[in-house]
């Protein structure tokens, strides 16, 4: 049978001793203790043991009466009870520098209460909105951003031939170019298989140093153009040599005579242990060049080949029949 308490005038107040607890039972049964106003508690502490808690309203307010610039405690937010684990804490941290320009410092900060400053732990999530601005992933120390605990992370980001050796398939993906996804960000692995593959297959035609006056050594195909395909050689941006399929050019007291190459290793097969090597010293029909070579070999003997050997000197200009003009021009070593 219900009861009916009516107070049509002033407020209602119970008081009990000093210490004493106010007890709304409401049987065996779990019953339903309703406040139709608000409901205000003014003690330091309130216990909530329900196994279900609903609060309708959208916005949770915590670290209320703040008259502070920022939370004067230093943080605020939820704490989580984790039995005999240690509690993890989910705050705002007023301390946190925050490296974003024009940001001011302070940031949510997840972590587990070990007795120190607290470890950091992990947030998991697919999806991160920054709302068009830059994500700042790392703000301070030596960190790094990793993958760690992924399989095979490399693999869906290049097309690979052959995982086992890291081998990227170039004309696998999207773009015909191994690249999977344009937009997913490659970890470390991933860029040297990348690297190692492409080097294995295409090759550098020039090869330089330096910044103002580049020497260099280049390679240039025209197999599309019909025109001679050449090898040049720069120094301080000068091309100082060019060697074709058929015959090597160079500048000035360096530059070697046209001559078919094939018909230069033919004569000279017989000659290059005890001759000077030189184009025009074999114009002349082979057996007059190997008269000369004996010639000189006598001379010589082993110092000229020495000399040639040691350092692959091929002597350039006009060498006549003579001793003396060819003495000068192979400077052996005595």
């Amino acid at each position: 049978m219900s009861k009916f308490l009516k107070i049509p005038y002033g407020d209602y107040t119970i008081e009990t001793q000093e210490g004493g607890v106010i007890v709304l039972n409401t049987g065996n049964e779990n019953g339903v203790v309703r406040v139709t106003g608000d409901l205000i508690v003014q003690g330091n502490a309130t216990t909530v043991q329900s196994e279900n808690m609903t609060v309708k309203d959208n916005i949770i307010i915590v670290n209320s009466g703040e008259t502070g610039a920022g939370i004067t405690l230093d943080s605020a937010g939820i704490r989580i009870d984790r039995g005999t684990n240690a509690d993890t804490f989910f705050v705002f941290d007023e301390n946190i520098a925050n490296v974003v320009p024009g940001g001011t410092d302070g940031a949510f900060r997840l972590y587990i209460a070990d007795g120190g400053s607290g470890t950091l732990k992990g947030l998991q999530t697919n999806h991160i909105n920054t709302g068009g601005s830059d994500l700042y992933l790392i703000s301070n120390g030596t960190g790094v951003i990793t993958v760690t605990g992924t399989t095979d992370y490399e693999n869906n980001v290049f097309t690979y031939s052959d995982i086992a050796t890291g081998t990227v398939d170039l004309t696998g993906g999207s773009n015909s170019d191994g690249v999977i996804d344009p937009d997913n960000i490659p970890n470390t692995k991933s860029i040297v298989d990348y690297v190692n593959s492409y080097f294995a297959g295409v090759f550098q035609d020039r090869i330089e140093e330096g910044t103002i006056t580049k020497t260099f050594v280049e390679t240039i195909d025209r197999e599309d153009t019909g025109n001679p395909s050449v090898v040049q050689i720069g120094i301080d941006d000068v091309v100082v040599s060019e060697f074709y399929e058929n015959r090597a050019e160079s500048q000035e007291e360096y530059k070697i005579s046209s001559k078919n190459s094939t018909d230069f290793f033919r004569v000279s097969s017989d000659i290059y242990k005890t001759s000077c090597i030189n184009f025009d010293c074999i114009k002349v029909e082979k057996k007059a060049s190997q008269e000369k070579v004996k010639k000189w070999s006598l001379i010589y003997k082993e110092e000229l080949v020495n000399n040639i050997n040691a350092y692959d000197e091929i002597i350039h200009g006009d060498i006549k029949s003579d001793f003396t003009s060819c003495s000068i021009k192979v400077k052996p070593i005595i």
